[in-house]
């Protein structure tokens, strides 16, 4: 077989690529090492642009040490969008009516004493910069250490640009002076996208308000 025909065989076989294994599933874009990623299977260590469709303020309490052989969902849970309305959802035995008076939402409940034992988070939902009206949304859980300059972005959008998330395409990378992985959010540009970004709202939601995994 000559180099030319072998070539093109291969450039044959790449072709039909995408169906001889399985599509990668799942919603969620990983933060590792300061990689993103992606649920494609794609993956950067550089910023990625994408539009925030919508998030949600969550809040996860374990009462046991984590274990990669048996993972276990949280014990209870809060799921919002109003932070000072954030109480357990759909959780057999609450620890508290509401996170506002929960004991393990309090600064000095973790570990040693420090940080809560009840985990803060705020899941955001983006679908990249190309999105049609049938792209997926995925979902970025913002780490406790990257709440902060989450809240910075979005009010300086609000109160300086009078701006949504869902109104710009937003940079997302990680703080290259920070030893843990600690996203950074910024140079915000409007889009034309806004037909397509609302019409993606509500899958953005169903997967925002869905029950914690393990």
């Amino acid at each position: 077989m000559s180099t030319n025909t072998a070539l093109m065989s291969l450039q044959d076989e790449l072709a039909q690529l995408s169906k001889t294994v399985s599509k990668p599933s799942g919603f969620n874009i990983k933060l590792s090492n300061k990689v993103f990623t992606l649920p494609d299977g794609n993956s950067s260590d550089k910023p990625i642009d994408v539009i925030i469709l919508d998030w949600r303020n969550v809040n996860l309490y374990y009462p046991n040490v984590y274990n990669s052989q048996a993972p276990e969902g949280p014990a209870c849970f809060a799921i919002g969008k109003i932070i000072d309305e954030l109480s357990p959802t759909d959780v057999d035995e609450p620890v508290a009516p509401t996170c506002a008076v929960c004991k393990f939402n309090e600064f000095g409940s973790g570990a040693n004493g420090r940080g809560k034992a009840c985990k803060n988070t705020v899941k955001i939902a983006v679908v990249p910069v190309d999105a049609t009206d049938e792209t997926q949304p995925w979902i970025i859980s913002i780490p406790p250490t990257s709440l902060t300059e989450w809240g910075n972005y979005v009010n300086t959008l609000g109160n300086s640009m009078g701006m949504l998330p869902v109104q710009v395409i937003t940079q997302i990378g990680f703080d290259a002076n920070s030893s843990f992985p600690k996203l950074k959010f910024g140079n915000p540009q409007p889009h034309d996208l806004i037909d397509v970004a609302m019409t993606l709202r509500p899958a953005a939601m169903t997967l925002l308000e869905a029950t914690p995994s393990k």
